[in-house]
């Protein structure tokens, strides 16, 4: 398997093109057959058109099995950084995400805009890939928080995403064949599964939560350290 990254700028996004008829024939084997182009990809690159556009595309035998990407835009003083990522279900045992690459260019992109709020936004509907999200992060947007500005924050993203816009993808009949994770047994593991299945109780049915990071320099800090010690664990140690 190999990984190939695409930048793309404002003015190069089509969804017509190759690169993006790619992720629109994976979303409809992952989420369903029947989601049209603009359900799959519109929310996405239409409208609002974002910025800029980092793609990672998993390939096997020059074959897309797999993608992740992130959407940039940019409205007044905030920055919102948008995640989506599928693959195949034949292929997620060898498919090994590039969190680090993902990390770098958050930072990356919040040294470019260290004037302005910039905002980490994510809707999944996989409980695993809401605690990866909820791992490598200390601070949280909650909605129920009542300080004005995180407030003001969240209905911007709302309004600037038509978050009612794109129902279908939110319900669309979760499919629990396309894994083989026990997520009620996951929960008495993994605090994050068990705080999303509390917060999402209809996630068989497609439903996500909607997910908000604030990419502050503490968060960047925590999620370094944890990367670190993460990777340092993993590493074989060998006896003499």
């Amino acid at each position: 398997m190999r990984v190939v990254k695409y930048h793309i700028k404002k003015h190069d996004i089509d969804i017509h093109s190759d690169l993006f008829s790619g992720i629109y024939t994976i979303l409809t084997h992952t989420i369903g057959p029947n989601l049209s182009l603009e359900e799959a990809l519109g929310g996405s690159f239409c409208q609002p058109v974002p910025d800029e556009v980092f793609v990672w595309s998993f390939e096997v035998k020059d074959r897309m099995v797999g993608f992740c990407y992130f959407t940039i835009l940019t409205h007044e003083d905030l920055v919102i950084i948008r995640l989506t990522l599928s693959v195949e279900r034949n292929y997620r045992h060898i498919v090994k995400m590039p969190y680090h690459d993902f990390l770098w260019e958050m930072i990356f992109i919040k040294l470019k805009n260290l004037s302005k709020k910039v905002v980490f936004y994510s809707n999944p509907i996989n409980p695993v890939i809401y605690s990866v999200i909820r791992e490598y992060t200390k601070n949280f947007l909650r909605y129920e928080n009542n300080i004005s500005s995180q407030t003001d924050t969240i209905n911007k993203i709302y309004d600037l995403f038509e978050i009612e816009r794109y129902k279908r993808i939110r319900n669309t009949p979760f499919k629990m064949e396309e894994t083989s994770l026990n997520f009620e047994t996951l929960r008495h593991k993994n605090k994050y599964i068990n705080d999303f299945l509390n917060q999402n109780p209809n996630y068989k049915q497609g439903m996500g939560l909607i997910t908000m990071v604030p990419a502050t320099v503490a968060n960047m800090i925590y999620a370094i350290v944890k990367m670190a010690k993460k990777h340092f664990k993993s590493k074989p140690k060998y006896k003499r």
